[in-house]
């Protein structure tokens, strides 16, 4: 074979590697925002992390998501993993301990992406079809997630 294969749109038996390698793009990418000079404010840098959260779910969604067929499990679970990490890095970008004074529509909306999180936690482990991908789950449990929901709820 001289060339690679060509990528084909939709869902195939690579969606669960493509989606984590367009999360951890992301992901690094917002890291590199991190190290940005200082230039910037904190609501600046806030809004430019957002804006490439958006533009992920967008190609998640465009690329991926929506060819996805609920029931084959290893779909479902791409479906759930990608909602929820999209979520998870919403919650990061806007946590509490970034922004030190939120609002009250602020720290409804943190509550709000948690619990989103921890739905999409417990989707997983409520069907039965994807009992065996269960480990995957364990191993990016989001403590972030619990611990805020656990926290605005005793509060």
């Amino acid at each position: 074979m001289r060339k690679p294969p060509q990528d084909r749109p939709g869902a195939t038996k690579m969606l669960f590697c493509k989606i984590r390698s367009e999360i951890g793009d992301c992901m690094g990418s917002l890291k590199a925002m991190e190290h940005l000079s200082e230039d910037g404010t904190m609501a600046e840098r806030i809004i430019a992390e957002e804006r490439a959260i958006d533009t992920l779910e967008s190609r998640l969604e465009d690329a991926y998501l929506k060819d996805c067929d609920r029931s084959i499990p290893p779909h479902q679970l791409a479906l759930y993993m990608a909602r929820s990490s999209v979520c998870q890095m919403r919650l990061a970008a806007r946590h509490s301990r970034r922004c030190t004074h939120l609002s009250s529509d602020d720290r409804d909306q943190l509550f709000s992406l948690g619990l989103q999180v921890l739905t999409y936690y417990n989707l997983t482990y409520a069907n039965y079809d994807l009992q065996p991908y269960i480990w995957r789950v364990e191993m990016s449990f989001r403590f972030e997630a619990f611990i805020l929901v656990v926290t605005e709820v005793s509060s």
